[in-house]
């Protein structure tokens, strides 16, 4: 995922090199000079995308879910699956099993899902929370940060977590959703805007407050 400062690529739109979508934006845009305004793309990166040597942030209580998920994977689902793949087969033929295709697709889909949590697993970052919540300088995983909409001048307030915490319906948001990646590393009173599949949204970081829930 690439992050370009709004000056940045007004120097590629004077050079004929921005991307014709941007073009449009910059052409609707009379918000003013804001250099510090960050444009994002919505699309999220998928852990495929991610370099093996890139680590992923999480929080204790992230890794724990990680873990958990992939126990019961190797420790119940992989064998259930091998269980019903071994009785489909002692059925005789299987060319026309729907139970032995529907296992196995089942099984393809365990499998590769335990590939990318061990590779997560590998490449985790460990935050401790308290510790981060002590610096507010920057937004990071466990920061509180209070928004306002510069569209609709309302007050919002996110989480921003890892991943496999992330409850977006109550603003618990991903450091690796859109809006998790354009928040990471901004300071109070920076100006983010983000490229969203509903248009271009514009929040001002009012504040970044340290998590008391935990």
């Amino acid at each position: 995922m690439v992050r370009k400062t709004k000056k940045k690529e007004q120097e590629e739109l004077k050079k004929g090199t921005l991307p014709e979508d941007k073009e449009e934006m910059y052409s609707e845009d009379e918000s003013g000079s804001m250099d510090n305004d960050v444009v994002l793309r919505h699309e999220a990166p998928t852990f495929s995308e991610i370099s093996p040597t890139e680590k992923i942030t999480f929080t204790k209580k992230g890794l724990e879910i990680l873990k958990s998920e992939l126990k019961e994977l190797k420790s119940i689902k992989r064998p259930e699956i091998s269980e019903r793949i071994r009785q489909a087969r002692a059925l005789g033929d299987i060319s026309e099993n729907s139970e032995y295709e529907e296992a196995k697709r089942e099984q393809g889909f365990v499998e590769a899902r335990i590939v990318e949590l061990d590779r997560m697993l590998q490449s985790a970052d460990i935050i401790d929370e308290a510790e981060a919540n002590l610096d507010s300088d920057k937004v990071r995983v466990g920061s509180v940060v209070v928004l306002e909409n510069l569209e609709t001048k309302k007050e919002e307030e996110y989480k921003i977590v890892s991943t496999l915490e992330a409850e977006p319906l109550e603003n618990i948001i991903s450091n690796m959703s859109p809006f998790g990646i354009a928040m990471i590393g901004h300071k109070k009173d920076e100006v983010v805007r983000i490229l969203a599949p509903a248009g271009l949204k514009r929040y001002r970081i009012i504040d970044i407050k340290r998590d008391t829930t935990n």
